[in-house]
């Protein structure tokens, strides 16, 4: 764990060439954007990586508590460096998922655009506060990761690293991955890029589906097999939403009707034909925050803002505030035709089905899981699965190594110390 002081503007200047630190941040999100969605870049992710670097470079400009340019760079150079360092890295935890400035720079790797991630669950009107980095690396890289960032910031002069900023963990199932890559090269001259892998691959499908997970993070418990069992997933969302429910106590009460709607024994009911894309995922039930923020904006014309706020507001009963955005979301949408069709035409059944929508969140609001960190989770157990379905030999001696022998290993080590301490005692 380490953290550092936020370098001014001058000294991210005369350490980068550019002008400013928000210039340095715009030609890295650039060059970084075409390699992460090709060229062009789709007019839809370019908009949206605007808007959130306009929004950096809004607050950076107007509170320098809140220099977001430096964050995201220092984050961005730091990442950059232990990678090179050897250090194996995973995805980040919590919500930082949701920003594309974060995936077109690398730090983050999970597509937001692709996954129907917001930026305003990280950051936003309501969020505005330099938010932690918890990043996971393997055993090794995480040794590597705090040593770097100490080393590097005491060689700049700056303050000696504490908790505002970075926190760096060991994550086992990392430390797995990286032995098996390691074998795969050794012996059949393979170089596996995870971040590349296929999300339809069917090969990694069938271990989730056959519940063979009991290596698998996230998956491994004999509870979390039986549950696959019975959705027996067919696709990346299945495979999210089991883990999102399993782990959210809360939601685990929605498993039962999901399996029987993925399992055609009952309707799969949206509410109405805008909530169909949004809420198919997960067979019409709401179990995401972000499922909430982006049915405000297509039902009632919510900006991602507001529906932020309403997401906030709604999971910590904020009943002022709530009573004003429900007005809100009412008259919104009311006043959207693709909202007033087929049997809602009519003004009194129109606001009758957005009683029950609210109704609806309102009861789940507060339970409601964070999306951004549920897929990148679920890309780490996907990654892990790949490796088991197409590379057994070495999945299962890489598995056995990290829990098993290197845990003996160390354990031994450290007695071995102990001993050398007491002997050195004695004499």
């Amino acid at each position: 764990m380490t953290c550092v002081r936020i370098p001014d503007e001058n000294e991210i200047a005369l350490a980068t060439g550019f002008p400013s630190r928000m210039a340095r941040l715009r030609h890295l999100v650039a060059i970084g954007a075409e390699t992460r969605w090709g060229k062009p870049i789709p007019a839809a992710t370019a908009q949206r990586l605007e808007e959130e670097l306009s929004f950096i470079e809004h607050v950076s400009a107007s509170d320098p508590r809140l220099d977001f340019a430096s964050y995201f760079l220092i984050i961005r150079d730091c990442v950059k460096d232990v990678r090179e360092k050897g250090a194996f890295a995973g995805p980040w935890r919590g919500a930082a998922s949701g920003s594309a400035v974060a995936y077109a720079l690398g730090i983050t790797t999970v597509d937001p655009v692709k996954h129907g991630l917001f930026f305003e669950r990280f950051l936003g009107q309501s969020r505005i506060a330099l938010p932690p980095v918890w990043l996971d690396f393997d055993a090794e890289g995480h040794e590597t990761a705090v040593r770097h960032i100490a080393d590097r910031y005491r060689e700049c002069g700056l303050e000696t690293p504490s908790r505002i900023i970075f926190e760096f963990h060991a994550l086992k199932p990392l430390s797995v991955q990286r032995k098996c890559l390691r074998l795969v090269a050794e012996r059949s001259g393979i170089d596996i890029d995870l971040e590349r892998i296929p999300d339809s691959d069917q090969a990694t499908m069938s271990v989730f589906a056959d519940a063979d997970t009991r290596d698998i993070f996230q998956f491994g418990s004999p509870e979390a097999m039986r549950w696959l069992r019975q959705i027996r997933p067919s696709c990346l969302a299945d495979i999210t939403a089991i883990g999102t429910l399993f782990y959210s106590p809360g939601l685990a009460m929605l498993f039962s009707d999901i399996v029987s709607r993925k399992n055609g024994e009952g309707p799969v009911e949206c509410g109405h034909p805008l909530m169909e894309s949004v809420l198919n995922e997960t067979y019409g039930a709401v179990i995401y925050q972000e499922q909430i923020m982006s049915l405000a904006q297509r039902l009632a014309g919510f900006t991602r803002g507001e529906s932020d706020a309403l997401r906030y507001a709604m999971g910590k009963k904020m009943f002022d505030d709530t009573e004003q955005l429900k007005a809100k979301f009412i008259a919104g949408c009311l006043a959207n035709p693709a909202f007033r069709v087929g049997e809602w035409r009519g003004e009194s059944a129109a606001k009758s089905l957005c009683e029950k929508i609210w109704a609806d969140w309102w009861s789940v609001a507060s339970i409601a899981f964070n999306k951004s960190h549920a897929v990148a989770y679920t890309r780490l157990a996907w990654q892990s699965a790949y490796l088991k379905a197409h590379h057994p030999r070495e999945y299962a001696e890489a598995f056995d190594f990290c829990y098993n022998v290197g845990e003996i290993q160390e354990h031994d080590e450290g007695n071995r110390k102990q001993h050398k301490q007491l002997q050195e005692q004695l004499s």
